[in-house]
């Protein structure tokens, strides 16, 4: 995160902005524990009338291989930015590398945006994992029924991916619940979190 140009009238700016800012987070979900989380849409609408009374703009910019997030102070140039490298090589099932590349550049221009102006766009769900009572079989327990895991499209192993990086949910219970393509796995498996 570049810091060079932070002086006062921005971090006045910025915090009149977060003072005014709602949470952002009821826009969307999907079924990996309940996650909601605020679409690209929803943060750029309610963010930007705010901005604007205080003197704030934004831009979002591919520099080489980053994403490159900056808040200005319109008045006085001063800003703040931060880059996110985009990762390669990623593949996903029933998309081109156009597709791949254009589904990176909105998460990570959802995510710049969240993280540079202090914006909470999900539900804060780190104390609500799973909270299941040991309750001991009977004795005489029927066998379980197996059951075939469902598949997931790319749009929900997509939230499934945002939401094991953002400690909604886990690689262990993905890999549990759903049938996964090669190409899913992979991708998991590649997962640094």
């Amino acid at each position: 995160m570049n810091t060079m140009n932070i002086k006062k009238e921005l971090l006045t700016a910025l915090s009149d902005f977060q003072a005014e800012v709602p949470v952002i987070f009821e826009a969307s979900s999907n079924d990996f524990g309940k996650y909601k989380y605020a679409d690209l849409k929803q943060i750029v609408r309610i963010i930007n009338p705010l901005l604007k009374k205080n003197g704030l703009v934004t831009t979002q910019f591919v520099d080489g291989n980053a994403l490159v997030t900056m808040v200005i102070h319109i008045e006085t140039q001063q800003f703040i930015e931060s880059r996110m490298d985009l990762i390669s090589g990623v593949q996903l099932k029933g998309m081109n590398d156009f597709q791949i590349y254009g589904s990176q550049l909105t998460y990570f221009r959802r995510y710049g945006l969240a993280q540079l102006l202090g914006l909470i766009t999900d539900a804060d769900n780190d104390a609500s994992g799973d909270q299941n009572r040991t309750v001991p079989a009977p004795a005489a327990a029927a066998a379980p029924v197996a059951r075939t895991p469902k598949a997931l499209d790319d749009k929900a192993f997509n939230e499934a991916i945002t939401a094991i990086e953002s400690n909604q949910y886990t690689k262990a219970k993905l890999e549990k619940n759903y049938a996964l393509t090669a190409a899913q796995s992979l991708t998991l498996k590649n997962l640094k979190v």
